[in-house]
C-alpha cells in the first residue's frame, strides 16, 4: 500500500503521540472550557461566594488579582467556625484541569481556638489574593476556583465554579 505525503504526516503525528504518551490509552479529551470572564459565583443556602480576576486574560509573568467576596444573603446572622484564620483560598488548573496552583487549605497555621465569625444580613467579607503567573507559563486557558472554608481544614464548604483566565505569551 502507497501512502501520500500527507498520510505520512497523520502517521507521523499518531507516533510521536503514542511515544508522548509511554504507548498508554490516551487521555480523555478535556471537557469544553467556559468563555472567558472576569467574574463567577456559588450559593449554598444564604451564602453567596463570589471569585472575581482582575482581568480575562494576562502576560505570562505578570500578576493576577483573584478577589473572593462571600456575602450572607438571608434574614438571620450567618456563624462560621474555623479552626483557621484564614476564610479564603483559590486554586488554579490547566486546560486539562490538572492543578498548576493547588489551594493551602491544608497548609493553614491552626489556632488554638476556633476562629468565629458572623455575618449579619446582607453583610460580607472579602479578601484578595494574587496569583504571580510563572514567566514559564504556556500560553493558553487556565481555569481558576475560589473557595470558602470554614469547620475544618481542608473542607471548601462552598467552591465556585471554574473561571476561565487566557494566559498569553511575554511580549518581548
Amino acid at each position: 500500500m502507497r501512502f501520500s505525503g500527507f498520510a505520512w504526516v497523520i502517521i507521523g503525528a499518531l507516533m510521536a503521540a503514542l511515544a508522548s504518551a509511554g504507548c498508554r490509552a490516551p487521555t480523555p479529551a478535556a471537557a469544553p472550557l467556559p468563555a472567558p470572564a472576569t467574574e463567577t459565583s456559588a450559593q449554598s443556602g444564604d451564602l453567596v461566594l463570589r471569585l472575581t480576576v482582575s482581568s480575562a486574560d494576562v502576560e505570562a509573568g505578570s500578576p493576577m488579582v483573584v478577589s473572593l467576596l462571600l456575602r450572607n444573603t438571608g434574614t438571620a446572622d450567618a456563624v462560621l467556625r474555623s479552626v483557621s484564620a484564614v476564610l479564603f483560598d483559590f486554586a488554579v488548573y490547566d486546560a486539562l484541569g490538572r492543578p498548576v496552583i493547588r489551594p493551602s487549605m491544608s497548609q493553614r497555621r491552626l489556632l488554638a481556638r476556633q476562629a468565629v465569625r458572623v455575618l449579619r444580613p446582607g453583610e460580607s467579607t472579602a479578601a484578595s489574593m494574587v496569583w504571580q503567573v510563572s514567566p514559564q507559563a504556556a500560553a493558553g486557558q487556565y481555569l481558576v476556583e475560589g473557595y470558602a472554608v470554614w469547620t475544618a481544614p481542608g473542607s471548601a464548604l462552598l467552591t465556585t465554579p471554574r473561571l476561565a483566565v487566557t494566559v498569553r505569551k511575554a511580549q518581548r
